[in-house]
């Protein structure tokens, strides 16, 4: 049973979008007595978020953004902390990529946005939290290595098709 209500609790691709909410906050009425389930749940779901990376399967994008969207919620309920958060912002940004023009990475080819749809959905659910101190210094930071990014990307897909 308890495998079961884990495994209930970390997908959260099953129920609609707006109700993602609902389920981190359940889960955080939990977490006061149930700690370890709470970890287990929040393990399953940044375990998800990196089997997605590494098969980079489109029809599994709407699973993908459930789960990063649920992510940022249990972030905004205490869940996790904001290093995690951040570890997660760094690796889609980062995973699988090819610094060699020459070699198109299969995990991250240059005509595909979906990372960026990923890190914006994280951003946007959790990001107003990151208001001020440390947090806020790491989120400029990884702003700007976001936008460099994103440049670098966009010069490097024109050159490859001209």
């Amino acid at each position: 049973l308890l495998k079961f209500t884990e495994t209930m609790f970390t997908q959260a691709w099953d129920i609609r979008f707006t109700n993602i909410n609902r389920l981190a906050s359940v889960l955080s009425g939990l977490a006061v007595l149930h700690r370890n389930f709470a970890t287990a749940v929040v393990d399953n779901v940044i375990e998800d978020i990196r089997v997605g990376m590494e098969l980079n399967l489109p029809h599994l994008n709407q699973r993908r953004i459930s789960m990063v969207k649920y992510l940022g919620l249990l972030y905004n309920y205490c869940l996790i902390d904001s290093p995690v958060v951040f570890k997660v912002l760094y690796s889609l940004l980062t995973f699988g990529i090819s610094l060699d023009n020459n070699v198109i990475s299969l995990l991250d080819p240059p005509d595909s946005l979906f990372r960026i749809t990923l890190i914006c959905t994280l951003l946007e659910t959790s990001g107003e939290f990151f208001d001020q101190g440390k947090k806020h210094r790491k989120l400029m930071i990884f702003l700007v290595y976001f936008q460099v990014s994103c440049s670098l990307s966009f010069i490097s897909s024109a050159t490859s098709h001209a």
